[in-house]
């Protein structure tokens, strides 16, 4: 029932219960405001929380498991403290743009940059908009604002969730993708319903998958899967949403990663921008 995606759909929500299991054992934000507590504090409430939740378990194993949850949970503390967003430098960008030459990309979906975006993100040229494009893809459309078409520097772990602002921690994204993914972390993050529908002029009615599913989805594979094999991956292509089922809704059970030369939606995908805002 997951689909081909199942590990990824799995891997995503045994994370999300594994830090609802952690938070409902110690609340992180009394010690993320707090910090003249310490890591002992810690362990010390989650030892007692533990062995209150299983009077069964054998002492040793409560210790180790207590002993685990601590080393997590106090990482993630000393991260949120440290989050203060700090501005990113005119030299980041440019040291971000340089590194990636000869062909800039976005770190998310491969989107090839324009020099007129490189030029405004590093401000060697003057601001004048970039050109709208003509068709946008409906499962990403990128370009329904101009924003989408910039360059933007994304912090690969969100500030929201202790990302620090550090050149290790730094990369390039199109517009679009930096404002898809925010603060999102997981498919769970967001609705589990689809966006809504379009009259697609090639392919009739067809659903709007969410936008986090795409850049979650597109992100996480990172190459094309056509089945008889590819060598593109997001370093060197784009890369696009398609479904491995074509009278299927393209969610994450019916979800597949496409180069531009093996996506089945080559040309039904671009839609004009009045179609891409008319969804129902």
């Amino acid at each position: 029932m997951l689909g081909p995606k199942q590990l990824l759909l799995e891997a995503d929500v045994t994370v999300l219960h594994a830090w609802w299991f952690i938070e409902s054992v110690a609340d992180l934000a009394i010690y993320v405001n707090d910090e003249s507590k310490h890591i002992l504090h810690l362990g010390i409430e989650i030892l007692r929380e533990i062995r209150r939740r299983y009077p069964t378990l054998p002492l040793n194993e409560v210790k180790q498991l207590a002993a685990t949850i601590t080393e997590i949970a106090w990482g993630e503390i000393l991260q949120r403290r440290a989050r203060k967003r700090h501005s990113i430098t005119l030299a980041d960008r440019r040291f971000l743009w340089s590194n990636a030459q000869p062909d800039p990309r976005c770190y998310l979906c491969g989107y090839r940059f324009s020099p007129q975006a490189g030029a405004r993100l590093t401000r060697s040229g003057l601001n004048a908009p970039i050109a709208d494009p003509l068709f946008v893809d409906f499962t990403r459309p990128r370009g329904l604002n101009q924003r989408d078409l910039r360059i933007e520097v994304d912090h690969v772990r969100p500030v929201t969730a202790g990302g620090l602002t550090d050149i290790s921690n730094l990369r390039l994204a199109c517009g679009w993708c930096n404002r898809v993914k925010s603060k999102y972390g997981s498919l769970y993050d967001v609705g589990s319903w689809a966006l809504g529908k379009i009259l697609n002029p090639h392919l009739g009615w067809v659903t709007v998958p969410q936008p986090f599913w795409v850049l979650r989805l597109v992100s996480m594979t990172g190459y094309c899967e056509e089945p008889s094999g590819c060598s593109a991956t997001l370093d060197t292509h784009e890369l696009f949403a398609g479904p491995h089922n074509a009278r299927g809704a393209l969610n994450p059970a019916n979800f597949a990663v496409y180069c531009s030369d093996h996506d089945p939606w080559a040309y039904e995908r671009y839609v004009s921008l009045s179609v891409a805002r008319s969804r129902t």
